[in-house]
């Protein structure tokens, strides 16, 4: 299983890269929309990586159904 990782970076003039790492797929925007947030989503510029093209694992659930 992959490590996912998120790196902050913040220049000497204030720019601020987050660079992710071990996701699949969209999951990187997911991981990091917080992050923007709070930053005021003033994204200048986003680069994809071969990652995004990348399938994410489906996630599943399982519901248990209990008879009284």
């Amino acid at each position: 299983m992959k490590v996912e990782q998120i790196e902050i970076t913040i220049g000497s003039d204030g720019k601020v890269r987050l660079q992710t790492t071990g996701f699949s797929g969209e999951d990187c925007l997911e991981a990091t929309r917080e992050i923007e947030e709070l930053l005021g989503n003033q994204i200048l510029k986003r680069e994809e990586t071969s990652e995004i093209y990348q399938q994410s694992p489906v996630k599943t659930s399982e519901k248990v159904k209990i008879h009284r």
